[in-house]
């Protein structure tokens, strides 16, 4: 009786007849399969011995293969990228602004006219020039200067010579008054303030 160790070189023997030395090398060596990123070319013939062995058929590809994953930004998202691939990155000027449409009326006057701007007297008696954006906040700019600053509030002097503080909505026209020093406050859609020259105006938002 033939032992099994017989029967496998007996089987080797067979094999080496018909595949050639580089083929059977690479098949006694060979292990379980694994798809690689990439691989040497194999020749026409190492393709077809590869086929009839493993039953596995080599498939051509012509899709480009990356070692190495580029610098973050240069190509594809990465965890800093704030755009996907191929959107342009743009800066966008800032959006203008949009004054609302005041209306003033002197106070011995039965019509009035009206404006984008207001000329009043602040706190201390200096001039500025205010004008209000859609937001509700005011711009003020100081007599004689091209270029002024923004704030939620305008402090103005009523027609009594007080101190009063003011906010405004423009969605609905409407002022919230406080006058210097006091806890409460009340709205209304006018106000009453002092112009450059010390006359007497009432200004509104105009819808």
């Amino acid at each position: 009786m033939k032992s099994p160790f017989f029967f496998a070189f007996s089987t080797l023997i067979a094999m080496a007849a018909v595949i050639p030395a580089s083929s059977l090398a690479n098949t006694l060596t060979a292990k379980a399969p694994s798809i690689q990123p990439e691989h040497p070319s194999l020749t026409a013939e190492g393709k077809r011995n590869y086929e009839a062995i493993t039953g596995i058929k080599q498939i051509e590809t012509l899709a480009p293969i990356f070692r190495d994953r580029p610098a973050s930004g240069s190509w594809g998202n990465t965890p800093s990228d704030p755009f996907p691939l191929g959107t342009p990155q743009l800066e966008l000027p800032p959006a203008p602004i949009t004054t609302v449409t005041i209306h003033h009326q002197h106070r011995q006057a039965h019509t009035g006219h009206t404006d984008t701007y207001a000329n009043y007297k602040t706190w201390n008696g200096s001039d500025w020039t205010a004008s209000i954006d859609s937001s509700g906040e005011f711009i003020h700019t100081h007599r004689g200067e091209n270029s002024g600053h923004t704030d939620r509030i305008i402090q103005y002097i009523s027609w009594d010579g007080q101190p009063w503080t003011a906010t405004v909505n423009p969605a609905t026209n409407v002022f919230t008054h406080t006058r210097q020093g006091a806890s409460s406050s009340h709205t209304d859609t006018i106000l009453n303030y002092i112009g450059w020259d010390g006359s007497h105006w009432t200004m509104r938002l105009q819808s």
